[in-house]
């Protein structure tokens, strides 16, 4: 079994699965799962609805209300479980077409070891490291700009134009010829300069 097919199946699982958090509640007398409450129940529980959560509360009406089917309200734990599967198939279905439109190159490939179309992929997708202190940098802001073109292959010529437009972009003209670690823009943009160079 392929690592994809692996992969829907337990999604497959989880959806089926996915009933338990209304069968789990109703057997152990639990109520709603923590956080999910309505504006009814906090009104049980808390004596008042607070203000903001009361003006809220009308602003959106869910396509599935409480996972369950319009007239279903109120049935009976197999009917809820039923909706319950549905509401996850929906989700996830939403969930897959917009991964598969953002990503669907790289997910639908038929082999992890597609080097052509992994490179495709990297040039649409880039990673930004969090933690600037714990991070590598090149002597300039620079060099740290043109690091990725020049991993792609890039022409000098078209490195140097990248450097201008992404100085140009962030707005980091003076800081090009500093060190990185001692600048405070590594705070605020390090990582970005290297992805926007690399699109």
């Amino acid at each position: 079994m392929t690592l994809a097919k692996k992969l829907w199946a337990g999604i497959a699982a989880l959806m089926v699965l996915s009933p338990l958090g209304l069968i789990l509640p109703d057997r152990f007398k639990a109520g709603t799962a923590w956080g999910e409450w309505g504006v009814d129940e906090l009104q049980k529980m808390r004596g008042s609805v607070p203000q903001g959560i009361q003006k809220l509360s009308g602003l959106w009406k869910a396509p599935l209300p409480d996972y369950a089917f319009q007239g279903w309200e109120g049935r009976d734990l197999f009917h809820s479980s039923i909706a319950y599967i549905v509401s996850a198939v929906v989700g996830i279905a939403i969930i897959a077409g917009v991964a598969l439109f953002a990503f669907g190159e790289r997910l639908l490939e038929h082999s992890l070891f597609d080097e052509q179309a992994a490179h495709r992929f990297r040039r649409r997708v880039g990673l930004v490291f969090q933690n600037a202190d714990i991070q590598l940098f090149c002597p300039s802001v620079r060099e740290d700009i043109a690091f990725g073109p020049l991993q792609f292959g890039v022409a000098e010529e078209e490195v140097n134009r990248r450097i201008r437009e992404v100085a140009n972009v962030l707005d980091i003209h003076h800081l090009l010829d500093r060190v990185p670690p001692s600048i405070k823009y590594r705070r605020e943009k390090a990582g970005c300069h290297r992805l926007c160079s690399c699109h």
